[in-house]
Formats: C-alpha cells, sequence, structure tokens
C-alpha cells in the first residue's frame, strides 16, 4: 500500500476525522481500491501562548492488492494475478514487488527464473 499525503492547514483547538473510500488512479493510469482520509488532529506545539495546534491534513490510501501482474516463467506465461489472486507466498511477493516496481524477477525454489509485469492499463 502506498499512501499519498498533503498538508492542508493549522487550525487551533479541535479534533476530527472522517474518510471516503472507493476507486482512485494510481501512478500507472490503473483504477485501484482507495481510501481518502481526512485527519484533523491536535499536537501539542510546545508554545507557552497555545496549548495545541490543528494539523489538517489529507492522505489518499492506495491499494495496490488489486493490480494484476503477467507472471512468466521464460517464455512461457503461467498466469496473471494480483496479490490477493496468487496461488502462493512465493508469487504473492513477486506481484506485489511488479505491481511497485512495474517489474519484478526472482529465481524459484527449482532455480528457475520468474518474471512478472504490471498490467498497465489494466482496470480493477
Amino acid at each position: 500500500m502506498r499512501t499519498y499525503s498533503e498538508f492542508t492547514g493549522e487550525h487551533p483547538g479541535m479534533f476530527f476525522w472522517s474518510c471516503d473510500a472507493g476507486l482512485v488512479e494510481d501512478d500507472f493510469g490503473n483504477e485501484v481500491r482507495g481510501l481518502d482520509v481526512l485527519i484533523y488532529e491536535t499536537e501539542d506545539d510546545m508554545d507557552a501562548d497555545t496549548d495545541n495546534t490543528l494539523s489538517i491534513g489529507r492522505e489518499t490510501v492506495i491499494d495496490d492488492r488489486e493490480a494484476m501482474a503477467v507472471v512468466r516463467e521464460g517464455d512461457q506465461t503461467i498466469g496473471t494475478w494480483s496479490i490477493w489472486t496468487a496461488p502462493n507466498q512465493f508469487l504473492r511477493g513477486l506481484v506485489a514487488q511488479a505491481v511497485e516496481d512495474g517489474e519484478a524477477t526472482a529465481q524459484d525454489a527449482e532455480g528457475c527464473t520468474v518474471t512478472a509485469v504490471r498490467q498497465d492499463g489494466e482496470k480493477s
């Protein structure tokens, strides 16, 4: 998961938290499930004039677990999976790395080279 934060202001004396879930666009232009969170939180600023300040920030949490990657062993495609649907821990890790970096390569337990490539333009 990736989090994008945007600081939007500062106001004294209040606490509030809200969020809205939905589909958002990630770095590759894919629609992925995300959570837009609006956070208002008090912080002790160690200022003699005020006890607390309110930081207002907005974070969008991008959930990449539904993004897809094509997995190949040599020149043979062995599957197309998301982090949720990959059949074992090795492939889940490989797909997760491909989703984050665009491509990932690793050797399986039998010494075969396995490559996963994120599907750009895939709509979750």
